[in-house]
């Protein structure tokens, strides 16, 4: 893509989990930690990486920076490319 018209833009898929906002904090870390232990496995890891990913844990606040992140970069995206919003 930054060859053709958005230069500078780079992008991963991921997978993650959301919850909702008023979660319990320690329902939100019991997952993470949990999640974080699935992820870190050797049976798991070998079957992401099977399937062409990267295994990667992290915090929620990990997380969030990331998904705020991109969602940053495709609202940018967007309005650059004066793409229609639609409902």
């Amino acid at each position: 893509m930054t060859e053709d018209a958005l230069p500078g833009f780079e992008i991963s898929g991921w997978q993650g989990f959301f919850l909702p906002a008023r979660s319990p904090p320690e329902v939100v870390r019991l997952l993470a930690r949990t999640t974080a232990a699935a992820v870190a496995s050797r049976d798991v890891a070998e079957r992401v990486r099977a399937m062409g990913n990267e295994p990667v844990g992290g915090t929620p606040e990990q997380f969030e920076a990331r998904f705020k992140a991109d969602l940053a970069t495709f609202a940018k995206v967007i309005r650059e490319a004066h793409i229609p919003l639609q409902d």
